[in-house]
């Protein structure tokens, strides 16, 4: 295994957060009452009461079963707050708690992640384009700016959780749509449950008052299965990345500090002590695709001919497989033996017949939907769809060759299922390994899953597959089932018709085993250095005429030893700052070219005066007002000082739990990222149970992760075995009704 420690110079940063409360002073300001009820109807609207009538300061639950109201001291009075709450349900309690007990089994104490909630959420509306709602459902939300009347609103939502000694800062998109738009969009059970307040311009629940003529009223739900629009991570400028969720928890930091400093502070917490772990076996993986193509044959069949982006779909797979595979002949329709790409709908699309159209057919057969393509193919058949919808535009652009290797890799993984032979890399390992995952469960009366069925994958050291399942309604054939029932019995405890955040369990000896864990753990950036780096860098920034000038001279006669190129841009700066006719010039100006006239016709190569830009950002710094003419984000060590939580395969055992994370390759870090990375667990069992203190093999499974499996070469965030299982278990489940039993 790799191991750097003692050579790391940048830290990673996860959401695990430094949360410090000063109890002393909460409690000199504030006054806190706990409400207990049986009646759980009123999960949401418990907390109305005090946040409206009595104009609570902040108000917050925590589990559904710990709700608080805070109020400024002296403010409101206990026996009537209680009175009116037991008015509305005579089975609620209301203690007053004491700050000072972190008790929560007592009615008066309260937790540090409880307190904290609740201090958070006392952040009220602020007039920026970035604000928070004090949501009175006790919910922390912050939002960039919305358009007037709009349909559809993303709120992140900011919530702290604990996960043993350790707290934790969850961020999570709600997505909240007007109701009439939820409704035609086939949402059930809509409600008019959210409103715009007119007067305040905040987002919150709707009260009784409020049903009148003309109001917008929202509920939970999107308009579109995409998933959030927000991106995790876009440094592009300084305003994409204070919309980005990186950017607005970076903002709630900042609010916390300016607004809540006398009791809270929150901090990020450097971690030092990991290992880099990217480990790429030479010659390991094989790339010569048309070899594969060759030998197995392939098709490209169109379901949808009468579509003219179909027709031009297949005619450029086609092309594309002629010039770049060599393959000779393309058959346009499907072949036993052979690869098989098939252009058809997407299942969204409305072009094929629902599970209910199907069941009951028209008797004039010209107004039935054709039968859903998406399942229909053999055990033996290696297929791969793509559907016009989304891969129309993809096929037909200059990103043509990225969408045929994924899809030609994944028949080849598809083929390696139907021959049990892994040939996508030259496996030969030492031992074997067993890999296993759990799939979809069934629902009883009752709606509380009963049942699971188990998938084994056994890879031999010259890289056999075998396959088993195992469905735990039975008895345990063996020993070896009977443990991993076990285990999946631990971890899926309490979900229904699926299974918990267990991803693969890995083993060569059952009495030795490693539970892969999906946790809600994330990988962060500094988010308020680098919203500080991106506000100085800020193209729109001014800087004196005269000043900068100043320093160009300096540098130029402190530097001797430039190269030509560098002294080249440099006069060529030196003359673009001489021709402006402004006082002050944008940092935009500085870096594009201007003649004598005032026309811009080049611009200053960034790059070449890079050290210029670091020597001058230092130097103005000790001035006392800092100048960074451009952030150099990705360049030289910044890559890593600002992005090394994003980057490669790294491990870190915290709390005593083996942890490890799969970022991008460095060379493939754009200036987006969609997502974070999030964090796994590697816990290990035996026979008997956990076995803390067991031995972790991820050292063995470390160039697993560094195969290119997914778009743009990235490196897969489980080992790529699971690929195999995964297409697996997706045959045998494709034809399942997972309905009620």
């Amino acid at each position: 295994m790799a191991n750097n420690l003692d050579g790391n110079k940048f830290p990673i940063y996860t959401n695990n957060i430094k949360v410090e409360i000063d109890r002393k002073k909460v409690d000199e300001k504030f006054v806190v009452y706990q409400i207990a009820t049986k009646d759980l109807f009123l999960k949401e609207n418990v907390l109305d009461l005090p946040a409206e009538q009595f104009k609570a300061q902040s108000v917050a639950y925590y589990q559904k079963t710990r709700w608080f109201a805070m109020f400024n001291k002296g403010n409101v009075n206990f026996d009537m707050f209680k009175q009116e709450i037991q008015a509305k349900d005579d089975s609620a309690v209301a203690n007053e708690v004491d700050l000072f007990c972190q008790d929560e089994t007592s009615k008066e104490g309260i937790k540090d992640v409880e307190l904290a909630q609740l201090l958070v959420n006392s952040l009220k509306n602020r007039s920026s384009d970035i604000f928070a709602y004090n949501n009175i459902t006790g919910k922390l939300y912050y939002s960039p700016v919305i358009k007037p009347n709009a349909k559809t609103i993303e709120f992140l939502r900011i919530r702290f959780f604990t996960v043993l000694n350790s707290t934790f800062l969850e961020a999570n998109t709600e997505t909240f749509s007007e109701v009439n738009a939820l409704k035609k969009y086939g949402k059930r059970n809509v409600k008019p449950k959210f409103l715009f307040d007119e007067e305040t311009g905040e987002f919150r629940r709707k009260l009784h008052a409020d049903l009148k003529k003309g109001q917008y009223f929202f509920d939970l739900g999107a308009l579109s299965k995409k998933g959030p629009r927000k991106k995790f991570l876009d440094f592009l400028s300084r305003d994409n990345y204070r919309k980005s969720k990186a950017g607005i928890i970076a903002t709630f930091l900042k609010d916390v500090k300016e607004n809540l400093s006398d009791f809270i502070t929150i901090e990020q917490i450097p971690f030092m002590d990991y290992e880099n772990c990217e480990q790429k076996r030479i010659n390991y993986e094989n790339y010569d695709y048309g070899t594969f193509v060759n030998k197995n044959g392939i098709c490209v069949v169109n379901t949808i001919p009468n579509r003219t982006d179909a027709k031009e779909m297949q005619s450029r797979i086609v092309n594309f497989l002629k010039s770049e595979y060599g393959v000779e002949s393309v058959p346009d329709n499907r072949e036993k033996g052979k690869y098989i790409i098939e252009i058809i709908h997407d299942k969204e699309s409305g072009e094929y017949a629902t599970a209910e159209e199907a069941a009951s057919p028209n008797l004039f057969n010209e107004f039935n939907k054709p039968q859903d393509q998406h399942n229909l193919f053999s055990e033996n058949e290696i297929i791969q769809h793509i559907t016009v919808e989304n891969s129309a535009e993809k096929v037909n652009s200059d990103t043509l060759k990225d969408v045929m290797r994924n899809i030609v890799q994944e028949l080849i993984i598809k083929g390696d299922v139907v021959n049990r032979q892994i040939t996508l890399v030259n496996w030969n390992e030492p031992k074997e390994w067993t890999f296993v995952k759990c799939g979809k469960g069934k629902w009883n009366e009752a709606k509380r899953c009963n049942s699971f069925r188990y998938y084994k994958m056994k890879i031999c050291t010259d890289g056999k597959l075998n396959f088993d399942v195992f469905d735990n309604r039975k008895y345990p054939e063996n020993d070896e089932w009977n443990v991993l029932d076990r285990i999946f019995g631990y971890y899926n405890k309490g979900f229904k018709n699926q299974s918990s955040g267990v991803e693969c369990i890995v083993y060569n000896d059952i009495n030795n085993i490693n539970v892969i864990y999906k946790t809600k753990q994330f990988t962060l950036l500094d988010v308020e250095e680098l919203l500080r780096t991106l506000s100085l860098s800020d193209s729109e920034n001014k800087i004196e005429k005269n000043r900068l000038e100043n320093y160009l001279d300096d540098f130029i006669e402190i530097h001797e030893n430039l190269t030509d190129k560098q002294q080249s841009e440099l006069n060529d700066l030196r003359e673009n700052i001489h021709n402006s006719f402004d006082k002050e010039l944008s940092y935009k100006d500085v870096l594009n070219m201007y003649d004598s006239e005032g026309k811009k016709h080049s611009l200053i190569k960034k790059k070449i005066i890079s050290d210029f830009v670091y020597w001058l950002y230092d130097a103005s710094s000790e001035d006392g007002n800092p100048i960074l003419l451009h952030g150099q984000m990705k360049s030289g060590d910044n890559l890593y000082k600002n992005f090394n939580s994003f980057l490669g395969i790294k491990s870190i055992t915290l709390d005593g739990q083996f942890k490890y994370f799969v970022g991008k390759k460095k060379e493939a870090l754009q200036s987006n990222l969609p997502t974070s990375c999030v964090i796994r667990d590697v816990i290990p069992w035996n026979k008997n149970g956990v076995n803390n203190g067991g031995p972790i093999f991820f050292n063995e499974l470390e160039h697993m992760l560094s195969v290119e499996f997914v778009r743009n070469g990235q490196y897969t965030v489980i080992p790529f075995p699971m690929k195999y299982l995964n297409e697996y278990v997706r045959f045998c489940e494709k034809d399942e009704d997972f309905g009620e039993d």
